[in-house]
C-alpha cells in the first residue's frame, strides 16, 4: 500500500479555517492579536510538523513563504473563504496574514524570526 501524503494546500486552509476563524478571534489588526501571533504561529508550526513530518515541514515553509510574497496567491481567497477574514484583500489584515505565514514558515523550518 502507498504512504498517503497529505496535500500541503488543503492542510494550510484547514488550520487557518480552524485555528484563524473570524467567528472565534478578536479583530485580527488589535496590538493584542499582534501580540498572540508568535504563539499561535508556534503552535501552527507544530500541528503542521506532526502531519508533515521534518522534511515535509521544510517544503512546507517553503511554500508559506511563497504566499506571503505573493497576495495574489490563489490559494488565500480559499483561505479568506474558509476563515470568514478578508487577510489578503484588506491592507491592514494582509499585514497580520504576511507576518503569521513568514512566522509558521520560521517555525516551520527552525529559523529565526524577523
Amino acid at each position: 500500500m502507498q504512504e498517503r501524503h497529505p496535500s500541503s494546500d488543503a492542510e494550510i486552509v484547514n488550520e487557518f479555517a480552524a485555528y484563524y476563524n473570524a467567528d472565534e478571534l478578536p479583530d485580527v489588526t488589535t496590538d493584542g492579536f499582534a501580540g498572540q501571533l508568535p504563539g499561535r504561529a508556534a503552535e501552527s508550526a507544530d500541528r503542521l510538523r506532526h502531519i508533515f513530518g521534518d522534511d515535509g515541514a521544510r517544503e512546507l515553509a517553503g511554500r508559506l513563504r511563497a504566499m506571503a510574497a505573493d497576495r495574489g496567491d490563489p490559494l488565500l481567497p480559499s483561505i479568506a473563504n474558509a476563515t470568514m477574514l478578508d487577510w489578503h484583500t484588506d491592507e491592514p489584515s494582509w499585514g497580520v496574514m504576511h507576518r503569521l505565514l513568514t512566522d509558521i514558515a520560521d517555525d516551520l523550518d527552525g529559523g529565526s524570526r524577523s
